[in-house]
């Protein structure tokens, strides 16, 4: 094994920020930190955090080692040079579910700003101790995509310190349903929220339209519906609403949607903003293609997928010669 230096380090964490060299200054650190008497919050840490300032948050991923100790051992030190936290299914040595709220009471973790809970098979209950115990206020983005959440977790965000701050919540196939739909729109705690992704939850056109409340989603930019039922009435209640004239991207695929709600977002003539718009697997048929060909709102949309609809080739056309599908 070749031992590490302090002069490795330092030419490490002065080099361009990339994946590849955030691994290579973990892996020398370690190994540093392991030669050394000294613990490295004397000096070790304030120095490699200072350079470290330029860095983007989502390369300073915390190493699956320095997550991992015998049991009754404090974990790394190191992962206060950490953002981001990934614990989720198919990642090796993932704790069980019971174990992550002690895991994640380290003071060493009170600078992470992402983590990821990705079919961590976590559960309300589990998700409330989870989140009481991380001791980081500043959280952006929270992924727990793919649990079995249902919409008691809601109420444990709107609990939650980071609430206010986070700007990345990804819900997405988990049981929200239109319960979890009312509840989000009626939600103020999420003031910041750009990104919200809840496919795969089982709402339907009632819960489509309870989405959208009074000041609800003032920052969002990006909703990602897909793989519900919000059918033709949730998107007369998206068009209807201010978040629709916010938005850069809205995934609707797989919605049971016909011409008419793709009809009342062009007539709402606020799509701006739009850069992708995701139609893919609808009952759309030219109607729809033609509405959204002659949306002067629509000038800027960079992507479009009608795929899997009923739409002729001709009335494709149109979006084709733009390089749109």
């Amino acid at each position: 094994m070749t031992l590490s230096t302090f002069g490795d380090i330092r030419s490490l964490a002065q080099s361009a920020p990339s994946a590849g060299r955030w691994q290579e200054l973990c892996d020398a650190l370690s190994l540093y930190v392991a030669e050394q008497s000294e613990p490295p919050e004397a000096a070790l840490i304030p120095y490699v955090q200072a350079h470290l300032a330029r860095w983007p948050d989502p390369l300073r991923t915390a190493p699956r080692s320095w997550l991992t100790s015998p049991a009754g051992s404090p974990l790394h030190p190191l992962l206060q040079l950490t953002r981001h936290l990934t614990l989720r299914a198919g990642v090796p040595a993932m704790p069980a579910a019971r174990e992550l709220p002690a895991l994640l009471a380290t003071p060493h973790l009170r600078s992470i700003t992402a983590l990821d809970f990705g079919s961590a098979g976590l559960d309300d209950a589990q998700l409330e101790r989870i989140l009481s115990s991380l001791p980081s206020p500043h959280v952006r983005v929270l992924r727990l995509r793919s649990n079995a959440l249902t919409h008691r977790s809601l109420e444990v965000l709107c609990a939650w310190a980071s609430a206010a701050s986070l700007e990345v919540l990804d819900m997405s196939w988990n049981d929200l349903e239109d319960e979890g739909a009312r509840r989000l729109g009626k939600l103020s705690a999420l003031k910041a929220l750009r990104t919200l992704s809840i496919e795969g939850n089982s709402i339907t056109p009632e819960g489509g339209a309870a989405l959208y409340g009074q000041g609800s989603f003032p920052e969002l930019q990006e909703l990602n519906l897909g793989w519900n039922d919000v059918g033709d009435a949730g998107v007369r209640a998206l068009a209807a609403h201010p978040v629709l004239g916010q938005l850069s991207r809205l995934g609707l695929e797989n919605n049971s949607l016909h011409d008419a709600g793709v009809l009342a977002l062009c007539e709402a003539d606020t799509m701006h903003r739009m850069l992708d718009l995701d139609l893919y697997n609808n009952e759309l048929t030219d109607v729809a293609a033609r509405a959204l060909a002659g949306c002067r709102s629509l000038r800027a949309l960079h992507t479009l997928d009608l795929s899997m609809n009923p739409i002729s080739e001709p009335a494709l056309r149109v979006w084709q010669a733009r390089g749109l599908s």
